[in-house]
């Protein structure tokens, strides 16, 4: 059974639907999904609810400790030695994966700064280097976040979520 959702454009809420909804949800094991039909439209105390029954099994959209999803965003990453404009590839509340154009002196385990935007807001933040490799079109480096403020790993992780019911076909 889950509450009944409420239309985002006014107070009232959603009509049955007349297929199946799509219920999601975010675990320590990532974010899961199960297609489900409404059976019944009740009540639990005050608040409307539907009584679910599951289409089929759950599957986990993502297995890792933070949620990742692909993008394509400049960046900037300062270092001891200088700083060099990067491409984000993919964002996740723990760090990002990145193309730098030109072979960049990153070590693994060096401390960065890197600066990028996220819903028209910019974001600095310390990192750490974990790894990087020649790919085609320059290096991929891998970055990880060094103690994100609370208020910036929600905003990350909010940014995340979006992108990923965007792009996993939400209905």
């Amino acid at each position: 059974m889950i509450a009944v959702p409420q239309n985002p454009t006014g107070p009232s809420r959603l009509a049955r639907p007349p297929d199946f909804v799509a219920v999601r949800w975010i675990g320590p094991r990532g974010i899961g999904m199960v297609e489900a039909t409404v059976v019944a439209a009740t009540r639990a105390g005050i608040v409307p609810t539907w009584e679910l029954a599951g289409r089929g099994d759950p599957v986990l959209f993502q297995r890792r400790r933070y949620a990742r999803v692909p993008v394509v965003l400049p960046a900037r990453v300062l270092t001891r030695r200088g700083a060099w404009g990067i491409t984000i590839l993919d964002l996740a509340e723990g760090g990002i994966r990145c193309l730098a154009p030109q072979m960049v002196p990153f070590e693994p385990g060096e401390p960065i700064e890197v600066s990028f935007e996220v819903d028209g807001l910019g974001l600095t933040t310390e990192a750490q280097v974990v790894r990087w490799a020649l790919a085609p079109g320059g290096v991929k480096i891998v970055f990880r976040f060094v103690e994100l403020p609370r208020a910036v790993a929600d905003r990350l992780r909010r940014f995340v979520f979006r992108q990923e019911l965007a792009t996993s076909g939400a209905r």
